[in-house]
């Protein structure tokens, strides 16, 4: 058994920081080789989801995930079971945004590759739910068109004019005024930073 370290008075100790427990809300049926849909938080590309799998499954609701493909082990992440940067099979496709396959498949379908692999899909149950209207109204962002100021998840710092370009599910398509179409970013109207990262006007 170990010892704590000599803490500074000024340091954050483990007993300071609230821990995350199961609740009612969070179901814990996450198991190893489940197939989902991923925003990949390190590719700085926030309007793409990938085809991704469920490595293993940690301590505390964490899961190791990687994108499927030849690189799955190596280019592996940890995320936290309530990331909202993971979606649902069949997500993308409902939602008209662009899934990206293994080795950069340009057609793909899950039916096929789930039977093919002979995996299966993480029921929908254990993802964030898409928010009721009163949630999006209370951010004032349930209108198409509707002006605020975005900041760019792959640049923090800068903050810039930005419009309300569509709703995809929990997913807000903010396009940022004066900039091409490609640089358009899925917010999620959930993300416990999303009060710092987007201000209406």
């Amino acid at each position: 058994k170990g010892e704590d370290p000599p803490f500074a008075p000024d340091d954050v100790t483990p007993d300071k920081i609230r821990s995350w427990n199961a609740n009612e809300n969070v179901s814990l049926g996450w198991k190893k080789g489940m197939r989902f849909e991923l925003m990949d938080p390190l590719a700085q590309m926030f309007n793409e989801l990938r085809v991704a799998s469920v490595l293993e499954v940690l301590k505390g609701g964490y899961l190791r995930v990687g994108m499927d493909g030849p690189d799955v082990e190596t280019e592996c992440i940890p995320l936290h079971c309530t990331s909202p940067f993971m979606f649902p099979v069949g997500y993308a496709r409902k939602y008209n945004i662009h899934l990206e396959g293994p080795n950069d498949t340009e057609s793909f379908d899950w039916n096929d590759y789930l039977q093919q692999s002979g995996a299966v899909a993480a029921p929908e149950y254990l993802f964030r739910r898409t928010p009721e209207r009163a949630y999006m109204d209370h951010f004032q962002v349930s209108v198409i068109g509707a002006k605020l100021e975005a900041s760019d998840m792959c640049e923090n710092h800068l903050v810039c004019p930005a419009t309300v370009a569509a709703h995809k599910g929990r997913l807000l398509q903010i396009h940022f005024d004066g900039w091409e179409d490609s640089y358009d970013q899925l917010f999620d109207v959930q993300y416990v930073h999303v009060s710092q990262i987007i201000r209406i006007l």
